[in-house]
């Protein structure tokens, strides 16, 4: 993964196969972690959608391989803990960087209607100015 884009990428194509619930992508770790639904499948399903994942993404040109996890499930479970909360902060921070450019736009509109007014042009205005009549 060589930018946002690709883990975007990454994201959206292990969270399109029907048998992940949830899927998370570490951009600078170059490595992903999958939640899987629920099933009565046996203990190894997890191993078989874990290579399928793996192939699929190879073949979407993302070059991967299935990852075992020696860490167990306590392990796991604070990792993915951490992935979640960092998710989360990442949206609060895309919502902020959203309000603050609209404050930008605002501001360089504001200044911009001041100069063409200092210019002659009154086209911010509606009506005529006391001034005018």
């Amino acid at each position: 993964m060589m930018c946002g884009g690709c883990a975007a990428r990454v994201k959206t194509v292990l969270s399109s196969d029907d048998r992940v619930e949830t899927a998370a992508v570490n951009m600078v770790t170059e490595t992903a972690a999958v939640r899987l639904r629920r099933s009565d499948g046996g203990g190894d399903e997890a191993a078989v959608v874990g290579e399928d994942l793996a192939r699929w993404l190879t073949e979407c040109g993302f070059p991967s391989k299935r990852r075992v996890s020696a860490g167990g499930v306590g392990e796991n479970v604070r990792k993915w803990r951490e992935m979640a909360e960092k998710e989360e902060l990442l949206r609060r921070s895309r919502n902020g960087v959203a309000f603050a450019w609209t404050l930008v736009a605002l501001c360089c509109w504001s200044h911009a209607s001041h100069l063409l007014h200092s210019i002659g042009i009154h086209s911010a205005h509606g009506g005529q100015h006391i001034s005018d009549i």
